[in-house]
């Protein structure tokens, strides 16, 4: 989607600044979340993972934070303040796939692919929010072009049609906001930028040089007053034993199996969360998926037919 106003590049926060974004927000969170009380101990990476929009503007910042060689979890902080939220997402653990690792096993592959093209050197980029890839720019005799390949499978990522509105294709997350949305975003990440902006110069100072997290926290904690959040399970569960490896409580993240099974493994959290345990291979024909198409915008009846008619779903554009 074209925009006339509100630039990405107008947008993009401050290197200093994107730092305290990350480090506040990290500690904000490590405070109050038990299941992150692991990360006090922990040092924020100050040199952070770009992640780019396909487009070719920076569209996250992934800090790793960790001790020594073991890595606790990241942070991902966004870009620009179109995005609305400092920080984007926290994640737990070390991951299951490596850019390096994508960029050299692709890179030989892409220059063959494209000989006498000039190739662009590989870059991180988040083809379809929130799955992520490798691109390369390629200069050529057909022409400027792309090749985009999914970072953890390798697999080549199609361009979006316009008669496609999901599945394992490439758009672009800038594109897709409206001028409106735009103008929204702004305004929410005025109130976000507040807790940063509202720091002392001591204080900011203080917490930029704060060597963990745990440090951070203390020296914000006068200021947010931290209270550490306090939860039982009660653990729910039958499909998974108590002693299984996958145990857990029908409340977290269920990836996607197939690389077009966005809209099957959002099926198959919810009707998880209800107690209705279908693999995603039962649940994709039920919602009338395509190979290679992901599925049709209206999924309602897939919901009726998987619960008997015991969920009330209807489609809305």
């Amino acid at each position: 989607m074209a925009t006339t106003k509100y630039s990405e590049a107008e947008f993009l926060i401050p290197g200093d600044r994107l730092l305290a974004h990350a480090i506040v927000g990290t500690a904000k969170n490590a405070a109050v979340n038990p299941d992150l009380a692991r990360w006090s101990d922990g040092t924020l990476n100050r040199k952070p993972l770009i992640i780019y929009d396909i487009n070719g503007q920076p569209l996250f910042y992934d800090f790793r934070i960790g001790r020594g060689d073991a890595t606790f979890g990241y942070v991902r902080v966004a870009a620009s303040r179109l995005l609305g939220s400092s920080v984007i997402a926290s994640e737990m653990g070390e991951r299951k796939w490596s850019f390096e690792s994508a960029a050299r096993k692709l890179s030989p592959k892409v220059k063959k692919e494209f000989a006498g093209a000039k190739v662009s050197a590989p870059r991180l980029v988040c083809y379809s929010y929130p799955k992520l890839g490798v691109q390369f720019d390629i200069d050529g005799p057909a022409g400027k072009q792309r090749a985009i390949f999914d970072v953890a499978s390798l697999a080549r990522v199609p361009e979006k049609g316009e008669d496609q509105s999901e599945g394992f294709v490439a758009w672009s997350f800038y594109d897709a906001l409206s001028d409106d949305e735009r103008k929204r975003r702004l305004a929410r990440f005025k109130k976000v930028e507040g807790d940063v902006t509202g720091l002392t110069t001591r204080m900011s100072k203080a917490v930029l040089a704060a060597r963990t997290v745990g440090a951070a926290v203390a020296v914000l904690n006068p200021v947010f007053r931290f209270r550490r959040t306090v939860t039982k399970l009660l653990q729910y569960c039958t499909h998974y034993g108590h002693t299984h490896a996958r145990s857990h409580h029908c409340f977290v993240l269920h990836g996607q199996q197939v690389n077009d099974y966005c809209a099957v493994a959002t099926c198959q959290m919810i009707l998880c969360y209800y107690r209705y345990y279908y693999s995603q291979n039962d649940i994709a024909p039920a919602l009338g998926y395509n190979a290679g198409g992901g599925c049709p915008p209206d999924q309602s009846p897939g919901y009726r037919s998987l619960t008997c008619n015991h969920l009330d779903s209807s489609f809305d554009a």
